[in-house]
């Protein structure tokens, strides 16, 4: 199928040049995220004042799509070290992997470490990883990061509990054949002056679902999800739920399910701390072939940054 070659937004004549600050951007709305081109460097100044709302709110939602990708690949090197261990309880309480027949349909096999783990899918793996922090665990670990990446960007952001009805049919984990649902903690995100609302969820590989940002209109019906309550202020941390339940909670916990607990908080405070110290501030920036390498770069640094506290 051929397409019509592009042309210039100012001129009308056969273009080459693409506006960079506002390419690649997700798409909100059919047709609104088109590229724009010129045929020279003249013609896109001359074009500036027009072009310039379009390319704001679209550079604003690149932005928004960089940070959701950096938001999972933070929990994806985070959980890597459970990998091993999650598939075995999965294997234990007899949880399962639905994998599509290439027919279509699915069937329920039973995880079997021996077989599984040498060899998973990238899909398999990143689904296995997501599930170990299932729950409001993602939203707690990324709140920090979410909040760095997205400083200077006009939007609000709270967070939202999901139940996901439908996980996606080409990979889903169920407690057993009879779960319909689970909870499920997302984050909405408003970009203000015209940005729309998304959804940002990082953890949605647990469904099968590659992607990590959603117009918010989509995202409910697409995916057969249902709101429980209302948004709330998305200001949860790290170690916010450990601390609540080592220090606040009545009556104490105590024992070895303290123990427990307490074995879990030294691993989120160092995410804490490479957060604070280590994520450049530029790291949205640049093309998409940069910004694939600071991916990349920022994974390999998590995850030596990580070992450092075994």
């Amino acid at each position: 199928m051929s397409y019509p070659a592009p042309t210039c937004a100012n001129c009308g004549t056969k273009a080459t040049i693409q506006c960079e600050a506002c390419m690649d951007a997700p798409e909100h709305e059919p047709g609104d995220s088109i590229s724009t081109f010129y045929c020279t460097t003249a013609c896109q100044t001359a074009d500036l004042q027009s072009h310039k709302t379009h390319c704001r709110i679209r550079a604003q939602r690149k932005r928004l799509l960089r940070a959701a990708t950096i938001l999972k690949a933070a929990l994806l090197v985070y959980s890597e070290p459970s990998y091993a261990r999650t598939i075995a309880e999965l294997d234990r309480l007899d949880k399962v992997l639905a994998l599509a027949h290439t027919w279509g349909g699915s069937y329920y096999p039973r995880l079997d470490p021996d077989s599984f783990l040498p060899n998973p899918t990238p899909a398999q793996r990143e689904a296995v990883l997501m599930y170990s922090l299932c729950g409001g665990m993602a939203a707690r670990l990324v709140g920090r990061l979410a909040h760095k990446l997205l400083a200077g960007l006009p939007c609000i952001v709270e967070q939202v509990q999901v139940n996901v009805k439908t996980p996606s049919p080409r990979t889903k984990l169920l407690r057993n054949h009879h779960l319909g649902s689970r909870e499920h903690t997302v984050l909405k995100v408003d970009l203000l002056f015209g940005g729309g609302t998304w959804i940002i969820d990082p953890a949605a590989a647990q469904f099968g679902v590659p992607d990590v940002l959603f117009p918010y209109h989509k995202y409910i019906p697409d995916r057969d999800i249902d709101l429980v309550g209302q948004p709330a202020t998305y200001n949860v941390t790290e170690t916010s739920d450990i601390d609540f339940l080592l220090y606040e909670r009545t009556p104490p916990l105590e024992g070895d399910i303290r123990d427990a607990i307490a074995l879990e908080r030294p691993p989120r405070a160092r995410l804490a701390s490479f957060v604070n110290t280590c994520v450049p501030t530029d790291i949205l920036l640049g093309s998409a072939a940069e910004f694939e390498a600071k991916v990349e770069a920022f994974k390999e640094a998590l995850r030596f940054y990580m070992a450092g506290s075994e």
